[in-house]
């Protein structure tokens, strides 16, 4: 008998045996539902994620320090964590594949992974009718190490500034983008900007110390200041740009205003390993997820990974005493992917 033979799934398909969260092509997305063994206890970890994320909260629940808005999921090397967010990610998306001509969803997908009368699946059911929306990346293929403890955030910047079309390489010039959405003049600016220059504005505002003269003209038709006054205000971008945690949940804050389903969704793969015991970049994370939950009252989430549970984090960190790290627990539920899930999602992938 071949090993082809033992496997219940077709092997011959192509199958990255890391998975990355960067990866999101059709081939791969179907691929990781289709292979995707759901075990009694990534079940019962969905199911418990899915109720917790829908459950509803008030404006006074979400600033309570007994509130959640965080995930913290923890395992060894190979426990399955980055999979397991990218199959939350599909789900929380409905995010939809074509295999064979036919367009699949995600939550079909996953929904033949088990019995009919599985209850949770209408909180699942329930939870796509949002609009959601998940920003799902590795942090340590993203951040800049001379950022320093502000890393997390302005990696958290950048990944929501690409979410929405803005800037990702520049956040002043990403928040120039934003000032003009919100007098709805940005799409009237690329305009004026791609007549005057003859360039497209998204694939050259990285070099935007180049257009300076363009761009100044071009705010100016839509702005109809005068061309001194923006020309000023084009070099004075970068001076003026500040950068913080209020002002941060403050644009999820607009976003997310502007419809009543919207739902925003941080997956952050890898953040244990990058953190090490830095105690200033797990203060920043636990800042980040509170304040979020304070003001966007449970529409937005952080979901990290992590090799070691939230607890031996906090007791390696808090060996000097310098600083306090209990709220950290207060805000993030622990999942944890044990080493026997791995030995089960071997038994059901083979046919013996």
């Amino acid at each position: 008998m071949q090993i082809e033979q033992l496997i219940k799934k077709n092997i011959n398909l192509y199958h990255n045996g890391i998975v990355k969260a960067e990866e999101i092509d059709n081939e791969t997305v179907f691929v990781e539902l289709d292979k995707y063994v759901v075990t009694n206890e990534l079940k019962e970890h969905i199911e418990n994620f899915f109720k917790l994320y829908m459950t509803p909260t008030s404006s006074a629940e979400a600033s309570s320090p007994a509130s959640k808005s965080g995930i913290w999921l923890s395992g060894s090397f190979g426990s399955g964590k980055s999979h397991f967010i990218k199959i939350l990610a599909y789900l929380i998306q409905n995010i939809e594949v074509t295999c064979n001509g036919f367009n699949r969803t995600a939550f079909d997908m996953f929904a033949e992974k088990l019995q009919p009368n599985d209850i949770f699946l209408a909180d699942i059911e329930k939870a796509i009718k949002n609009e959601n929306k998940v920003i799902l990346f590795d942090i340590d293929k993203l951040a800049n190490t001379d950022d320093k403890e502000d890393v997390i955030l302005k990696v958290l910047l950048k990944m929501f500034n690409a979410q929405l079309g803005y800037c990702a390489t520049h956040a002043h010039i990403a928040h120039f983008e934003r000032d003009l959405d919100r007098s709805d003049k940005f799409d009237a600016f690329k305009q004026a900007f791609n007549t005057i220059s003859g360039e497209n504005w998204l694939k050259e505002r990285d070099a935007y110390d180049f257009y300076r003269d363009d761009i100044a003209e071009a705010l100016t038709q839509v702005t109809e200041q005068s061309l001194d006054s923006a020309q000023q205000q084009i070099d004075k971008l970068e001076e003026s740009f500040h950068l913080d945690i209020t002002h941060f949940c403050k644009w999820v804050k607009e976003y997310l205003d502007g419809s009543p389903k919207r739902r925003l969704l941080f997956f952050i793969d890898g953040v244990g390993q990058f953190m090490g015991n830095n105690k200033a970049m797990m203060l920043q994370l636990q800042t980040i997820t509170e304040s979020l939950s304070e003001n966007c009252n449970g529409k937005a989430w952080v979901v990290v990974t992590a090799h070691d549970d939230i607890d031996t984090v906090i007791v390696r960190m808090e060996e000097s005493k310098s600083q306090d790290l209990s709220k950290v627990k207060a805000r993030f539920e622990h999942i944890y992917l044990s080493e026997s899930n791995t030995k089960e999602v071997i038994q059901k992938m083979t046919q013996l």
